[in-house]
């Protein structure tokens, strides 16, 4: 993902949790390429491969 298609996935995140800029963003940069998803949530993972949230995959758009 290029950095328009970062920030379009951080709205999409932010509006869909309420949560901040900064979450949102941290959870979109931990979505993987191609997006993992498991039972209508997207995986997000940290740095070491850990899962730290699902996010709905509506915000996939």
């Amino acid at each position: 993902m290029n950095e328009n298609d970062i920030q379009a996935l951080t709205a999409r995140i932010r509006q869909s949790l309420s949560c901040s800029k900064d979450l949102a963003e941290d959870y979109a940069r931990g979505i993987g390429n191609p997006p993992e998803v498991i039972h209508g949530k997207v995986v997000v993972r940290d740095e070491d491969g850990r899962i730290i949230a699902r996010v709905p995959e509506s915000v996939l758009g």
